[in-house]
């Protein structure tokens, strides 16, 4: 959960506190800037209290003034801001309610001298812990942090439990981010820099201010799950570097948080089922709780996504153990990505950061292949290959190209268990026919005379056909003579009127039987 390191943000020379810094602090809350916008960037020297608006004399150059007097008529601010400015001051801060006349604001814009209006304070304790903003910026921001901290709950069962105490304390909007940018908690409204996500923290400097950004490592320990990032106002670099470890600090927590939220999720296959078919429907737009559900279960919805289709040969019942034992056989062929259970088999895709060159298809194909090999005796599969796409939309289309390509893995002259789909040519075609309603109904209609009758027939008719019509195999397979397989099949002819030795009859007859009894199947428990 640590990242790589930072070049250090506090080595920079540390400058004064500039009038702007101050308009964030929590002493002037609610105050109002009347004029001087030009003079917000100059810095503060020193900390005065004026108890006579023409009485200046003896003020520091770069002091910010506090006048002592409440609300001073027109006349009176006026005169303080045209002695204060030649003085040297840097700011006026006046206290009370006040009208303020246009005359009085013009004055302060010509000077370039920054007026501030605060209600509601006690001059002489307002100007004593500005003067320890303006003089030890850094322990106060390490005073701030700690405060923060200590806010931060010890267990967090919600993101929004670790946010809200920063995003409170820190009087800002603070967000958690995605590979893709978007915002998984916090504002929605957020708008992040035009930069990179980086892989340590940063703080980047915006029109409104600062953003400082804090990646959140989960899995890998050099490249980010998740960021924390905020946006302030304008401020010293002494608060921009406590800001900086706070959300370093933060971080840790939200990765705590993530990894327990998806060893959770990992144990729900049902959401991960639920999840898929929101991913797949073209239909809804994905809502941000999705997004943040395959954040929790690990999968990545950024990235170019390359989909594999896995379904179990006919007649085979799929235990719990099924499932861990396709994801191991995939890992031992560096093939790690999302998993999830479909009625009739499983779906995968594995995710890279950049396009995959078109030539890698082999070997995914391959690598497919020699997982699908492995677990030959124990579960037969068949699986399809389809192209890789970007994004969260590229997943359906993925997906879907898999599954064309997988009704033909071991149905076709080339006997393979997997299938690409740029190996299918005009194949497509039939699969597009396959998937629609118009061919689910044709499916029943030729294998009425199975249906009405024993399943018997089918279930050996769809095995013999899976196993490459070899009734040895097929035997085999259903524990049962290979002489009875014959007699099976025979009967399935007659009774289907169909010549299984014609490619296109024994096509279209296993090609229906996959429809059918996919339909029917239901998901085991997990």
């Amino acid at each position: 959960m640590s990242g790589p390191h930072p070049p250090r943000a506090d080595t920079a020379p540390v400058r004064r506190l500039q009038v702007q810094h101050l308009l964030g602090v929590s002493e002037l809350d609610g105050a109002e800037l009347i004029g001087g916008h030009g003079g917000l960037d100059r810095e503060i020297a020193d900390v005065a209290v004026v108890h006579d608006a023409g009485n200046t004399e003896g003020l520091s150059q770069g002091a910010l003034v506090i006048a002592t007097f409440r609300a001073p008529a027109g006349y009176e601010l006026e005169v303080l801001i045209r002695a204060a400015h030649l003085e040297g001051a840097v700011a006026v801060i006046v206290l009370g309610q006040m009208r303020i006349l246009r005359s009085t604001r013009q004055m302060a814009d010509r000077r370039d001298l920054p007026v501030i209006v605060v209600t509601a304070r006690e001059p002489v304790q307002l100007a004593a812990r500005l003067s320890a903003h303006v003089f030890e910026p850094t322990r106060l921001a390490v005073q701030r942090a700690l405060q923060v901290l200590h806010r931060l709950p010890d267990v967090p069962t919600s993101t929004e439990q670790i946010l809200q105490p920063l995003t409170e304390s820190l009087r800002a909007p603070v967000v958690l981010l995605g590979r893709d940018r978007t915002v998984l908690a916090g504002p929605t409204n957020f708008v992040l820099a035009e930069v990179e996500l980086p892989s340590y923290p940063q703080v980047v400097r915006t029109v409104g201010g600062h953003q400082v950004l804090a990646p959140v490592f989960v899995d890998d320990p050099v490249r980010p799950d998740l960021w924390l990032a905020t946006q302030l106002s304008p401020s010293h670099q002494a608060w921009l570097n406590g800001v900086t470890q706070l959300l370093k600090i933060a971080a840790f927590p939200v990765a705590a948080l993530t990894a327990r939220q998806r060893i959770l999720g990992e144990q729900d296959a049902r959401d991960r089922t639920t999840l898929f078919a929101e991913l797949m429907d073209a239909t809804q737009t994905l809502g941000r709780r999705a997004v943040e559900r395959a954040l929790h279960i690990g999968w990545r919805l950024d990235g170019w996504h390359t989909g594999i289709y896995l379904r179990p040969a006919p007649g085979t019942g799929r235990e719990p153990a099924a499932t861990a034992a396709l994801t191991r056989a995939l890992r031992e062929q560096g093939l790690v990505g999302a998993l999830a259970e479909r009625s009739d088999g499983w779906v995968f895709w594995v995710t890279e950061d950049t396009e995959p060159p078109s030539t890698t298809f082999r070997a995914t194909r391959l690598a497919v292949a020699q997982a699908v090999e492995s677990l030959r005796d124990q579960l037969p599969l068949v699986a399809g290959v389809g192209r890789p796409y970007e994004g969260h939309t590229g997943i359906t289309r993925t997906v879907r190209e898999a599954e064309e390509a997988c009704l033909f893995a071991g149905v076709t002259s080339r006997r393979s268990p997997v299938e690409h789909i740029d190996e299918l040519g005009a194949r497509r075609i039939l699969a597009r026919w396959h998937e629609s309603e118009a061919f689910s109904s044709y499916a029943r209609t030729v294998l009425a005379p199975l249906l009405d009758g024993e399943d018997v027939l089918l279930d050996t008719l769809q095995v013999y056909l899976d196993r490459e019509s070899s009734a040895s195999a097929a035997a085999s397979f259903l524990g049962v003579h290979r002489n009875t397989v014959n007699q099976r099949v025979e009967r399935a002819e007659r009774a289907l009127g169909v010549d299984l030795s014609r490619p296109d009859d024994r096509l279209v007859i296993q090609l229906a039987c996959r429809v059918v009894r996919g339909s029917e199947q239901t998901r085991p428990s997990s």
